[in-house]
């Protein structure tokens, strides 16, 4: 995948947004687990924790 910095590579999780400045990283998210992993391996990432308030979850 050729980055493109007008259109940035976003991944949506239930807890954060990942956008993907760089090109290789592992990312671990399932619905069950209270947590969110990501590995960089090279490049740049950027981490949005979601506020839960806003999420509309009580």
């Amino acid at each position: 995948m050729k980055g493109d910095h007008e259109h940035p590579f976003v991944i949506s999780t239930q807890l954060v947004d990942v956008r993907v400045l760089g090109t290789e990283l592992n990312l671990r998210a399932w619905p069950n687990e209270t947590t969110t992993e990501t590995a960089l391996i090279s490049g740049a990432l950027e981490v949005i924790v979601k506020d839960k308030k806003s999420s509309g979850s009580c």
